[in-house]
């Protein structure tokens, strides 16, 4: 039989086919729902049910659904989804039903939109079998291979990083996506990684096994690893594929391994038992399609075989007009004028101020041995601050472009796209630039990672991931992709956490949400119009005009700053304030650091910046001002709770946080035995060698 998932059966989609229930827990949270992502067309006709509060609650809503269901396929979401979202999944369904032979079945067929898809199907399968028992005396088989070929039509799969294990085997990292793997154990088809030439003969099959990562703030069972030999890779151009379990009758579902923006970045070549390999990105078409390059090692004529072939490949790259074919030639070129090693170290493109700064510094004053560089923008205002170390290029200059062609190390506190020269492409630069250059790719953190799917191995293909806490480290490796990359050694900024004479400051310093501004290295201003009214905006304009707030500054004689987040400087620049004493300093150029350093108290919401205030023994007031809305939007699951491993006291309100702060101001500004005790426990280190222990994990990655 046919897989159904080949068929190109043209079908018009109707709202007659196709019902869409949202689910959520209150009527606040359907109505954020509905907005909290703008449709690319017209929102599915969409019934709303919002009694779904706990688990009870959401089984009798979607049974419930579907008892007053009348149409052909049914779908539950927790947003409103557009005409162009939901036209794909009816399709399929339709298509999937006939294949099936349930096209003409008497209960309604379940689509999946992304949402707990997984929970929904063993809801769906308990209340048709008990609705519709009769039915299913005929239909059961068809009904099993329809709800096991479902999760499939979304099925794609990519390679995210290779490392090499003690025994000079391959461990292969990757992404298989499927509906439906969301729950507390992995699907139950077997998923097999096929090695196999470029006419699709099988050459080698391994297992895969699953591994769960976070995605759009769920766990889900979307990752993989396999192991090879490396004495059994074949030798030559192959690709890789990944082939799942099937129905009998059914053709198994089967996809081509695509390199992900990561392994792209990262790629470069790699010896290890006899083989030089490297995994080549394969532009075609809209596709990232992938080739795994393996010749014998060792020898000069391996060695002009290897240059050979990657030649060749640039020729056909140019041939193509392709991106970036240009590189390997111009680094063969230029490199007479360029001295290695090269370490080029960066924030943003306008500051020096975070862990790239203090990385910098101790390079330039500790390790002349290495030629370091820090890009920043010419004109910005802190270029001054590293202005007096040297070796400072400016951002997108010749120069700059230059030093990417030769860079040994790349190493940045927020993301390696913030050091690639606006001339570039960032999407194009990680794809199809990074691996012919092949730098090592540092992220330096800027703070300690509470969400564990902060950074994600197939997006950002670090080399090294700096963490500062057992506890982080460990979440880092269990849903991240990343695992030797995972380095404990400290932030480099905690260098200069010396404590300061008491100042009479309160430092307020919240963070941003995603869900309130354009999406990251988009020039979209579509987040302003979320930001006036969120209930974000309403609290720190409440806060900072708050008559009660002035009077207590002034009755115990304190000033209190407020440093908007970076992400969120444009939209809060021109806040009112109700006291003098209250000041608003620039998200963009003000010395976090050093303001941190003066504060006697600090205020945040979510802010990583507490780890930097505990560590320093300033107390802290964790306000939770728009918790619903920052866990329903922002939040992701977390191995850090405020409650339970905070620094300092939760509030959740505008008068519990005056409340708060007051009780800090008349009790001197002392952070509790608690608190001391839990921020004892936290950090591995508490010395100034954290920069040190950088470059140490970063030297480390040469071979």
């Amino acid at each position: 039989m046919t897989d159904p998932s080949s068929t190109t059966t043209q079908l018009t989609a109707t709202p007659d086919d196709l019902r869409l229930v949202l689910i959520a827990a209150s009527p606040d949270a359907a109505r954020a729902a509905s907005t909290s992502r703008k449709p690319a067309s017209e929102p599915w006709p969409t019934v709303v049910d919002v009694a779904a509060p706990d688990e009870a609650a959401e089984v009798d809503a979607v049974r419930r659904s579907l008892d007053e269901t009348h149409t052909r396929l049914v779908g539950f979401s927790g947003r409103i989804l557009s005409v162009t979202e939901m036209t794909p999944r009816l399709k399929n369904g339709t298509k999937l039903a006939e294949r099936c032979g349930l096209a003409d079945a008497s209960f309604p067929l379940p689509v999946l939109t992304g949402w707990t898809d997984l929970r929904v199907l063993e809801i769906y399968a308990d209340w048709v079998r008990e609705r519709h028992a009769d039915a299913l005396i005929a239909l059961q088989p068809a009904l099993d291979a329809y709800l096991q070929l479902l999760p499939y039509r979304s099925f794609a799969a990519s390679l995210d990083g290779i490392d090499i294990t003690d025994d000079n085997t391959l461990l292969l990292t990757g992404t298989c996506r499927r509906g439906a793997s969301e729950g507390p154990t992995p699907p139950p088809e077997a998923v097999t990684l096929i090695v196999s030439d470029l006419d699709s003969n099988t050459l080698l099959t391994v297992p895969t096994t699953p591994q769960l990562r976070v995605d759009s703030g769920v766990r889900r069972w979307t990752g993989f690893t396999a192991t090879i030999p490396a004495d059994q890779l074949p030798i030559g151009r192959t690709k890789l594929e990944v082939e799942a379990e099937g129905p009998a009758g059914f053709d198994p579902p089967r996809k081509r391994v695509t390199a992900s923006i990561g392994l792209s970045a990262a790629s470069r070549p790699l010896i290890v038992g006899g083989r030089r390999l490297q995994p080549v990105p394969v532009a075609s078409g809209a596709a990232h399609l992938l080739e795994l390059v393996v010749r014998e090692a060792g020898g000069l004529a391996a060695r002009l075989g290897w240059s050979r072939t990657m030649a060749m490949h640039d020729l056909k790259a140019a041939v193509r007009r392709q991106p970036f074919a240009w590189v390997r030639l111009a680094r063969l070129l230029t490199r007479p004028f360029v001295r290695k090693p090269i370490w080029l170290v960066g924030e943003r493109a306008d500051t020096a101020r975070d862990n790239g700064y203090h990385l910098f510094s101790h390079l330039r004053r500790e390790r002349h041995d290495i030629r370091s560089y820090y890009v920043i923008d010419r004109d910005c205002e802190q270029r001054e601050r590293v202005a007096g170390f040297g070796h400072v290029v400016a951002h997108s200059s010749w120069r700059h472009r230059l030093l990417m062609l030769h860079a040994e190390v790349l190493a940045n506190a927020y993301s390696i796209k913030h050091m690639v020269p606006r001339q570039w492409d960032g999407n194009t630069y990680m794809r199809q630039f990074a691996w012919r250059v092949g730098a090592y790719r540092a992220y330096l953190n800027h703070g300690v990672d509470v969400d564990t799917n902060a950074l994600r191995r197939r997006v950002g293909g670090y080399d090294t991931y700096i963490t500062t806490m057992a506890r982080e480290a460990a979440a880092a490796r269990a849903t991240s992709g990343y695992d030797q990359q995972v380095v404990q050694a400290g932030l480099a900024r905690y260098d200069a956490l010396v404590p300061t004479p008491e100042s009479r400051t309160i430092l307020f310093m919240p963070t941003w949400r995603q869900y309130l501004v354009a999406k990251l290295f988009s020039t979209s201003d579509d987040g302003a119009t979320l930001f006036e009214g969120s209930a974000y905006q309403r609290f720190i304009l409440g806060f900072l005009t708050s008559e009660r707030l002035a009077a207590v500054l002034e009755r115990h004689d304190y000033q209190l700053r407020f440093m908007p987040h970076y992400n969120l400087r444009n939209e809060l620049a021109d806040v009112p304030v109700g006291s003098e004493r209250i000041t608003v300093l620039s998200g963009a150029s003000a010395d976090i650091q050093e303001v941190m350093l003066e504060a006697d108290l600090f205020i945040t919401d979510h802010s990583s910046v507490h780890f930097d205030i505990a560590y320093l023994g300033t107390p802290l007031i964790y306000s939770h001002f728009d918790n619903a809305e920052y866990r329903a939007f922002h939040a992701t699951p977390s191995w850090f709770d405020h409650e339970r491993d905070g620094f300092g006291p939760v509030v959740d309100d505008l008068e519990s946080t005056i409340d708060a702060i007051e009780a800090y101001l008349v009790g001197g500004c002392r952070r509790e035995a608690v608190y001391e005790g839990r921020a004892a426990e936290a950090f591995t280190y508490r010395d100034r060698d954290n920069a040190r222990r950088n470059v140490a994990a970063i030297e480390a990655l040469r071979p």
